[in-house]
């Protein structure tokens, strides 16, 4: 992971993004196939389980957690 900032720690603009596209990618494969409206309602209208996917990449690409749980908020909650 590249960190570039002025800020000790901090994740640079292109790591954040490139952690998106894997996580909605997660979420549902055909995601970058869909029309913008398309995949702006899916985002506006995720499932629990396509969030959990979601937030379990981001922290993965991220913050460098793995998890083993059902949910990651148990992790984000510790």
């Amino acid at each position: 992971m590249n960190i570039k900032n002025d800020k000790p720690g901090a994740i640079n603009k292109t790591d954040i993004l490139r952690a998106a596209d894997k996580a909605l990618m997660a979420a549902d494969a055909h995601y970058h196939a869909w029309p913008a409206q398309q995949q702006e309602i899916f985002r506006a209208t995720m499932s629990e389980k396509s969030q959990s996917r979601v937030r379990r990449v981001l922290l993965d690409n991220l913050l460098g957690i793995k998890y083993h749980g059902n949910e990651p908020d148990e992790v984000l909650d510790e």
